[in-house]
């Protein structure tokens, strides 16, 4: 008897806490339940995404992959288009595949006007697909890319093939260096 009013408790609880207080197990049903309604906008999701994303510990980047490897491809792609620029990176780091569609939703992402440093931001992104799957990432960077890209994508694969040949170049004349 005792344990069914806990576990009411419980539930009554969980379901009434505000979304930060919740573990990420439940902050992340909360946004596929969400997503897959689709009463929420983009613009409304993307603040709950971005606290889901937000915690700089270890231990939250391990339970946050588990925890994404329950969700399916559509509301993986959805994920993509709902986050920011700025926390693509991680989101792409913690999904359990990544396919060359989420690269392509990935470099479609508008950049924010008022950032001055865009080229970091564009890098991030990158070196978030190539730590991933470097073969995804030589497949979006051979194709002349038209149309729906960002602006001056080929310039800054180029500049980032350059960055990636140096950084190689430097591990092989100092292999102990970190």
């Amino acid at each position: 008897m005792e344990t069914a009013v806990r576990s009411r408790k419980k539930k009554w609880y969980e379901r009434y806490l505000p979304f930060i207080a919740q573990p990420p197990e439940l902050q992340l049903s909360w946004l596929v339940a969400a997503c897959q309604k689709r009463k929420l906008s983009i613009d409304e999701l993307t603040p709950y995404l971005r606290l889901l994303l937000s915690a700089e510990n270890v231990e939250i980047d391990e339970d946050l992959q588990t925890v994404l490897m329950k969700i399916d491809g559509d509301t993986s792609v959805r994920f993509l288009e709902i986050v920011d620029i700025y926390d693509l990176p991680r989101l792409i780091k913690s999904l359990p595949v990544l396919h060359i569609d989420h690269a392509y939703i990935a470099l479609r992402k508008v950049m924010p006007s008022h950032e001055k440093n865009i080229r970091k931001l564009v890098d991030n992104v990158f070196y978030a697909i190539n730590n991933r799957s470097e073969v995804i990432f030589k497949d979006i960077a051979t194709p002349p890319i038209k149309g729906e890209m960002a602006v001056h994508f080929q310039e800054n694969i180029e500049r980032f093939q350059k960055i990636l040949d140096d950084e190689a170049f430097l591990r092989s004349m100092y292999p102990h260096a970190t």
